[in-house]
């Protein structure tokens, strides 16, 4: 069995580049339904040492392939100790005689299979002529974000907004260092810190991206345009949210998983107890939309934003596992 730690995970996936990992994404969602796989487990802990609302996770997942699990810990009070939030790792078996083949760093293997999810959703959903994006966040997955976006779009103007300037500025210099790594066809886009109010921002944006630990919603239903493509992954609480009730109302929304996200997402769970959205109105998960031959992106008078809510599927962690174990 082969160990991978996250200085051996960056360098595989830096090497095969995002666009191999997107197809390959594409491809496994479109050939293994999310929906055919166990609901992820996320573990409340009991009070220790002063520390609360720690958890522990374990999510399993499997095709034809092989078999994965991804178990992490979640503490968010690590930081005044000097740990890291997040600890986890990925165990990769295969499926014809179950021996385990791989055992990878799971924190390095989530920053990059959500920014590739986040970047294929929006393939899929988006604009193709999609120029201008917005990220909200200034934390780890900032960087990968902007890259995965710019490997899949001609975008032309990144924007980082973070309540902390210093933050939103040490993101942007990440992301600029990141993006100049990229082999890309067209020039680097111009990446920089939002300087304005979030409302016209977002309302110039063609792709907003939420990956933030807000409580209560930062983008609202009414600054989004028709041609809007709004994509939400900080959230994983139920009675928290990173957008309003009318963003999910006014776009057509697509999920990542609808076990995972109907436990757990305050941004779809809290419009349906305010009884303006309901889940059969959800236009389908991510495999549903890597099966498409057509993007259901409506278009003319009926068109309307997109909104694509992520809280993370076993199925991705499986697939990046895979895709690393293939290129070491």
């Amino acid at each position: 069995m082969q160990i991978v730690d996250a200085q051996g995970v960056n360098r595989v996936l830096q090497q095969a580049g995002w666009p191999a990992l997107l197809a390959a994404l594409r491809q496994g969602f479109a050939a293994a339904r999310a929906a055919d796989l166990p609901q992820r487990q996320l573990y409340g802990l009991p009070p220790h040492q002063g520390q609360e609302n720690d958890c522990f996770a374990v999510l399993p997942a499997w095709n034809e392939e092989g078999m994965a699990v991804k178990a992490f810990t979640h503490m968010p009070q690590n930081s005044k100790a000097g740990y890291p939030l997040l600890h986890s790792q990925v165990l990769l078996f295969a499926r014809a005689h179950g021996q385990p083949l791989a055992l990878l760093d799971g924190a390095s293997v989530t920053l990059w299979r959500t920014a590739a999810v986040s970047a294929l959703a929006a393939q899929l959903l988006a604009r193709p002529q999609r120029r201008r994006m917005l990220l909200l966040g200034t934390g780890r997955l900032a960087a990968p974000l902007v890259c995965a976006h710019l490997a899949s779009a001609q975008l032309e103007q990144v924007w980082i907004w973070g309540r902390d300037p210093a933050k939103a500025q040490a993101a942007v210099q990440a992301a600029r260092a990141a993006a100049a790594r990229l082999d890309l066809p067209q020039p680097v886009a111009q990446i920089d810190v939002l300087q304005e109010e979030l409302a016209p921002a977002v309302a110039a944006a063609d792709l907003v991206v939420c990956a933030t630990a807000a409580p209560a919603p930062l983008v609202s239903g009414l600054w989004l345009h028709a041609g809007s493509h709004l994509d939400l992954l900080g959230n994983h609480a139920p009675n928290q949210r990173e957008c309003d009730s009318s963003a999910v109302t006014r776009s057509q929304v697509w999920v990542d998983s609808k076990k995972n996200v109907l436990a757990e997402a305050g941004e779809i769970l809290l419009p349906c107890q305010e009884g303006v959205f309901a889940p059969h109105m959800i236009a389908g998960e991510l495999s549903d939309l890597c099966s498409l031959r057509a993007s259901p992106r409506e278009s003319g008078a009926q068109e309307r934003p997109t909104l694509f809510k992520s809280v993370g599927a076993a199925l991705a962690d499986l697939l990046t596992a895979q895709f690393i174990h293939r290129h070491l």
